[in-house]
């Protein structure tokens, strides 16, 4: 963590990953090419009744893999962002559950959809 910005409504944690490798989301080749840098913005659960933002600087790396059909790749801080996200997992997690307390009866076949469910969680 880089630090941490609070006031009375919401807290902001700015984080980064200190791993020197990143695992090709394709081939799984572990690479420390660095192509570029760029902020993430996520939404968390509520932190002591204020609203929680996570700053995230992320990297695209080069997969070193000549073969690999993908050239370039973002590294996901396990946890806490998952590909394509604008929330944590937790935030999605709960969201999805307020949701189906919510919904007037079961869920329609589908439900949830594939994005809540991307962590690798089971919903």
């Amino acid at each position: 963590m880089d630090r941490i910005e609070a006031d009375a409504a919401a807290v902001t944690l700015f984080v980064r990953s200190s791993e020197v490798f990143a695992a090709c989301s394709e081939c799984d080749t572990k690479s420390s090419r660095v192509h570029a840098r760029y902020r993430r913005s996520l939404v968390d659960v509520p932190m002591a009744g204020r609203r929680t933002r996570i700053v995230a600087v992320v990297r695209r790396f080069k997969c070193g893999r000549a073969a690999c059909p993908q050239t370039t790749f973002t590294e996901q801080l396990p946890g806490l962002t998952t590909p394509f996200a604008r929330r944590t997992p937790l935030a999605t997690e709960q969201l999805v559950a307020i949701a189906l307390a919510l919904a007037p009866a079961a869920p329609a076949p589908g439900w949830p959809p594939n994005w809540a469910c991307r962590a690798g969680r089971t919903c």
